[in-house]
């Protein structure tokens, strides 16, 4: 693993890392060590209208204590697995791109951790 990117999330309370995987359906897969913010971002992701999920191969939930996500002060974070067709959508330059949008999808991630009490 990368000793630069190692080096600033050591340094972070909580771990949000972002990972694209394939899919044709648009759905983010959550997984990390924080099981709360995990609910909560999951809890505010499909209050928003994306349809959220737990990976089925087990390499990519992000609960591997060695998992960049899990490797801040906490030792627990958050992990992305953001579909190819979701991912596709989102990136939208057109204007014409369906809701929920990018911005939900980062207003989203800050209401679960404001509906916790957490900084961002």
């Amino acid at each position: 693993m990368n000793r630069k990117a190692l080096g600033l999330v050591a340094g972070s309370e909580i771990v949000l890392a972002m990972h694209g995987c394939e899919g044709k359906d648009e759905v983010i897969y959550l997984g990390g060590r924080h099981a709360a913010l995990v609910a909560s971002i999951s809890a505010a992701l499909s209050k928003r209208g994306f349809s959220v999920g737990t990976h089925k191969n087990p390499d990519l939930q992000g609960v591997d204590r060695s998992n960049i996500s899990n490797r801040g002060k906490l030792a627990m974070g958050v992990q992305f697995e953001i579909t190819l067709a979701l991912r596709l959508r989102l990136a939208d330059e057109t204007g014409r791109s369906a809701s929920p949008s990018i911005i939900d999808f980062v207003k989203a991630i800050g209401e679960g951790f404001s509906d916790l009490g957490l900084p961002l």
